[in-house]
């Protein structure tokens, strides 16, 4: 499975664990689509 977000979590904002270089604050959303445009 590609996704490292479960579904559920996929709008939460990051302020617990957040993937490296992510400052806390940003929804996981914007990351995800973050990481799409980037590959």
């Amino acid at each position: 499975q590609q996704d490292a977000v479960p579904a559920c979590e996929r709008f939460f904002v990051c302020n617990r664990v957040c993937p490296k270089g992510v400052q806390p604050g940003i929804a996981i959303k914007k990351i995800r689509d973050n990481w799409l445009i980037e590959k």
